[in-house]
C-alpha cells in the first residue's frame, strides 16, 4: 500500500488527483480518500521520492503518539484505580500489533488516530469533537462510515427501545436534525 498512496500523494500534488497513472481514467485506488491528500501535501513540500517514505513513517510516527494520547484519555476514563490505569496503558504501549499497524505506512496510522479520538471524545462528552472525528473518519478508511452509522444506530436504540433521552448535540454529533 505504501508506494499506491505515494503514487496517488505525486499525482494529487502534480493537479491530477484520483489519477493513478498519467492518462488513465479517474480511480481512487486505495482505501482512504484523505490519506493520498495528506501526503500529497508533505510532497509539495519537498518530501519526494525516498523522502516521501520517511515523511510518511515521520506522520503515522504521530499518528501513532495521539492514539496513544487517546488511549490513556481512554484509560484515564474507564479505569479506576492507578494500577489499573498504568497497567491498561503499559501492555498498550507493548502491544506490537497497534505499533505495526500504524507505523506500516498506510492510512491506518491515521484511522488510528481518528477511530482513538472518537472514542475519547464520546466518553468525555466533547460533542464538537465526536461530531468532527465522525464526519472525518469515512474519508480516513471504509471501516469510519460504519463507526458513524453504528453511533446514530445507538443513539436510535437508546431513545426508542431504553426510553433514554438524547440530548440535541449528540443528535447533531450523529449527523441527524
Amino acid at each position: 500500500d505504501t508506494l499506491l498512496f505515494c503514487q496517488s500523494a505525486r499525482q494529487i500534488a502534480e493537479g491530477m488527483p484520483y489519477v493513478f497513472t498519467p492518462g488513465d481514467r479517474p480511480s481512487t485506488g486505495s482505501t482512504s480518500h484523505l490519506y493520498p491528500f495528506v501526503l500529497a501535501v508533505l510532497y509539495k513540500a519537498g518530501a519526494t521520492g525516498d523522502a516521501l517514505l520517511t515523511a510518511g513513517f515521520v506522520l503515522n510516527a504521530l499518528f501513532y503518539l495521539v492514539f496513544l494520547a487517546n488511549w490513556g484519555l481512554i484509560v484515564g476514563r474507564l479505569a479506576s484505580s492507578p494500577r489499573a490505569k498504568a497497567a491498561a496503558c503499559v501492555l498498550l504501549v507493548l502491544n506490537g500489533h497497534a505499533a505495526y499497524g500504524a507505523l506500516s505506512q498506510s492510512d491506518v496510522g491515521l484511522f488510528m488516530a481518528v477511530s482513538s479520538g472518537i472514542f475519547a471524545a464520546l466518553l468525555a462528552g466533547r460533542l464538537g469533537w465526536l461530531a468532527a472525528l465522525l464526519a472525518l473518519s469515512p474519508w480516513c478508511r471504509p471501516e469510519g462510515a460504519m463507526l458513524a452509522v453504528l453511533y446514530a444506530g445507538a443513539l436510535i436504540v437508546r431513545r426508542a427501545l431504553l426510553r433514554q433521552r438524547v440530548l440535541r448535540g449528540e443528535w447533531l454529533a450523529g449527523g441527524m436534525h
